[in-house]
């Protein structure tokens, strides 16, 4: 199934359609499998203002003592981020990254060459624009900045993605390591997360339909969607699908321990690889 994917210059400008290209497998939870491989850009960034708040007020859900503690969260970027910064939940702006793959047991350049990456690679300080602009050759199909975030290895790509093929998940994930991918296509959700560990697929659902599952284990996060009141059928947020996509990824974070700081992605220089070539 073939949708359309907005060009460069739209993506860059915030708008326009979208094309992902997904292909069919066996499902083991709830219905059928989505694999994709993705041609992502980066595109403009976007700044939000607010206060702190508490993380279900945040969240747009209400609190009930099953629910846990509250966590003080910053949501000057409209999502609902933890205070510090290190939060995921950015990750659902609009146009601000497509594909961001992290790995654990491997490091940043490991990633990369993990990724696709031909050894041998100088790789260079490169802001996300600068990235975009290394795609205009056109004997380059992609690129990945990467960098380290805690325990995880981060990679976000440009160009003709590898992080979520069946086959780049598998690779990164090799060896005992364990690999998380996030495709975020808000001009036609749902965006989707991914989690392999050592050549498997252990788990995968699309943000905001995750009653629907697949993968060796595909309840592995039930519990902790479970804890944010997502499922059973996100009851607590029908009435606003975003709110229940904040609360999903922050039960991914918070499951797998993630921080990626948005400004480390956005604002800052990261090592650059190219990782198709022709």
């Amino acid at each position: 199934m073939a949708r359309a994917r907005p060009s460069l210059l739209s993506r860059l400008n915030g708008s326009g359609p979208g094309q992902l290209i997904w292909s069919d497998s066996s499902a083991v939870s709830g219905g059928g499998s989505w694999r994709g491989r993705q041609q992502c850009s980066h595109p403009r960034d976007q700044q939000g203002r607010g206060r702190s708040v508490k993380l279900w007020e945040a969240a747009g859900c209400p609190l009930s003592e099953s629910q846990g503690r509250m966590r003080e969260v910053d949501h000057s970027n409209g999502v609902g981020a933890v205070a510090d910064g290190g939060g995921i939940g950015w990750l659902l702006e609009p146009y601000v990254v497509d594909c961001v793959t992290l790995a654990r047991g491997v490091e940043s350049a490991d990633l990369a060459s993990r990724l696709g990456a031909r050894s041998g690679q100088e790789p260079r300080l490169s802001s996300a624009e600068e990235a975009v602009d290394v795609l205009t050759d056109p004997d380059i199909d992609s690129v990945a900045r990467v960098g380290r975030a805690g325990d995880w290895a981060f990679a976000v790509e440009y160009g003709d993605a590898a992080g979520y093929t069946e086959a780049g998940l598998r690779a990164v994930s090799r060896d005992g390591a364990e690999a998380i991918s996030f495709l975020m296509t808000p001009w036609n959700p749902p965006s989707m997360f991914a989690y392999y560990e050592d050549g498997i697929h252990i788990c995968s659902f699309g943000i905001g339909e995750e009653t629907r599952r697949w993968g060796r284990e595909p309840d592995l996060l039930v519990p902790a969607l479970e804890k944010v009141g997502v499922l059973p059928g996100r009851q607590a947020c029908d009435a606003d699908r975003q709110r229940g996509q904040r609360l999903s990824m922050m039960a991914i974070e918070e499951h797998f321990g993630l921080r990626l700081r948005k400004r480390d992605i956005v604002a800052s220089r990261l090592p650059l690889f190219r990782v198709r070539e022709r």
